[in-house]
């Protein structure tokens, strides 16, 4: 015990309060110094840690003090209970939000100088009250309905979708929770149908959710902003898939149109390889030995070569001078007529010589 005897503890505060006539109103201050299961410290550590914050918290400075060490549990825990009258004073314990913030961060500082477990801060659970802290406990397991933790869940959804003031209210109206936002209040405030009301702070204390009127403010921001980053990078997607297309079916268009001229191009050069291959077929037959007339072959009018009279048409003119009468009469014999020529002077003779 602290200024009091651990075994007599009860009746030495008793004593304080009847000294100073202070027997009414709240009679001690409840608090609970506590490890995680499997801690590796020993119940003295833990009697004297809780000691040593007792007596460097200034607002708990002169008032008696028991610590019982508890091994009952899985967890390793202190119960700390200070006199609510001054032992010297006889003032009344006056205690703030502020001290217990302050005796939070004493604990903290001192078991990491010690190399121990250190609550971090997150959506963990911060009960410095055991009712409190057994109900939260309980709701966790599943043991029963908390309209406390659906209160907090609601409002961590909500504010994770809205981009504004009126979308928080709206969802949370959604969800059967009516908040009180006004700029005459400092707190929002939260009620469920039931009529069951919580304030912003309090979530913020017991759960770590950020949702005073600043920080719903500021997350609002950034969902918005976020919002915007979204659109511009969908947009910016939907014009790539667009240039891509394009791109895309402009290549597919010319290979198509390339593919195209090449298969033309290789048809007009077959074909016109084709009728070349067909024209100098028939320049051939045209020229051919063998299709001119057995007659004017023996007749030597054409000779099958150029190599003895020249040209074709030396040749005519030779045969023309040479055969004479000899020529009429051998085409006479062969019952074939000749072919028409153009009348010259030796056919104009013949005919007046008939005649």
């Amino acid at each position: 015990g602290i200024d009091c005897d651990p075994q007599n503890a009860y009746d030495d505060m008793m004593l304080t309060k009847e000294l100073f006539h202070k027997t009414n109103g709240r009679q001690y201050k409840h608090f609970i110094y506590s490890f995680p299961p499997g801690e590796t410290i020993t119940p003295e550590q833990v009697l004297e840690n809780a000691q040593r914050l007792v007596m460097e918290t200034p607002a708990l400075q002169g008032y008696q003090a028991l610590i019982a060490v508890h091994q009952d549990r899985k967890h390793i825990h202190a119960h700390i209970v200070v006199n609510s009258v001054h032992a010297e004073t006889g003032y009344k314990l006056q205690w703030s939000k502020q001290d217990l913030a302050d005796l939070k961060e004493r604990c903290n500082t001192l078991s990491r100088t010690q190399g121990l477990s250190v609550p971090e801060k997150g959506p963990d659970i911060t009960a410095w009250t055991m009712p409190k802290q057994q109900a939260l406990s309980k709701a966790l397991a599943g043991q029963y309905q908390s309209y406390y933790l659906e209160m907090a869940d609601a409002i961590s959804a909500c504010q994770s979708q809205s981009v504004s003031r009126a979308d928080f209210v709206r969802l949370m109206d959604g969800k059967g929770i009516q908040v009180t936002w006004t700029d005459k209040r400092k707190h929002i405030t939260f009620a469920d149908a039931e009529g069951h009301k919580v304030r912003d702070s309090n979530f913020e204390k017991t759960l770590r959710i950020p949702c005073s009127k600043d920080s719903l403010e500021a997350h609002f921001a950034e969902n918005a902003k976020n919002v915007q980053a979204l659109k511009k990078l969908q947009e910016e997607s939907t014009k790539t898939e667009k240039a891509s297309f394009w791109k895309s079916l402009t290549q597919s268009i010319t290979q198509t149109v390339s593919s195209w001229r090449k298969q033309h191009q290789e048809a007009t050069t077959k074909e016109a390889l084709q009728i070349a291959a067909q024209t100098s077929i028939m320049t051939e037959k045209e020229v051919s030995p063998n299709e001119i007339p057995a007659t004017i072959r023996t007749s030597g009018r054409i000779s099958p070569s150029t190599s003895d009279c020249g040209t074709p048409e030396q040749g005519r003119k030779t045969n023309s001078r040479d055969s004479g009468t000899g020529e009429r009469e051998a085409t006479a014999s062969s019952g074939e007529r000749r072919p028409e020529s153009r009348p010259g002077a030796h056919q104009r003779k013949h005919y007046l010589s008939s005649t």
